[in-house]
């Protein structure tokens, strides 16, 4: 009897096209769950600084109004008093790159500071509002 010789081939070492492929696509659902959640993120936190601004706005309106009697425009608030002093020192503007806005509100004392929201215009359905009072 002799001795039986098995010959081995060596087998090569590496990935199969089909095990490249789960990966990439395994990759690609991972990169599309992650830039799905930061664009929510990126939405989150401007409607969070929109809301800081408006309430700033809003203080900065109230002493305003204590000083003056009068609602003012954005303009007014950044337009140099007998003194030299204003009561913001620049235009104050939205995530989207457009001025807020002052207006009356639904009493006399009650006023709105508006942001136009993400289509840049106002009295439209994505505004954000702040109502505040004196």
């Amino acid at each position: 009897m002799h001795p039986t010789i098995q010959q081995h081939c060596p087998r090569e070492a590496g990935f199969t096209l089909i095990e490249v492929m789960v990966v990439i696509a395994i990759i690609g659902l991972l990169t599309a769950m992650v830039i799905a959640n930061l664009g929510d993120n990126v939405d989150d936190a401007r409607t969070q600084r929109v809301n800081a601004d408006l309430t700033s706005i809003a203080s900065v309106v109230k002493l305003y109004h204590m000083k003056k009697g009068e609602l003012p425009s954005m303009a007014a608030l950044m337009t140099p008093d007998n003194e030299d002093r204003t009561y913001m020192d620049e235009p104050s503007l939205d995530p989207w790159d457009e001025p807020y806005s002052i207006h009356p509100g639904d009493s006399k004392r009650t006023f709105l500071v508006v942001c136009a929201g993400p289509d840049k215009v106002v009295n439209t359905e994505d505004d954000i509002k702040k109502k505040a009072r004196w």
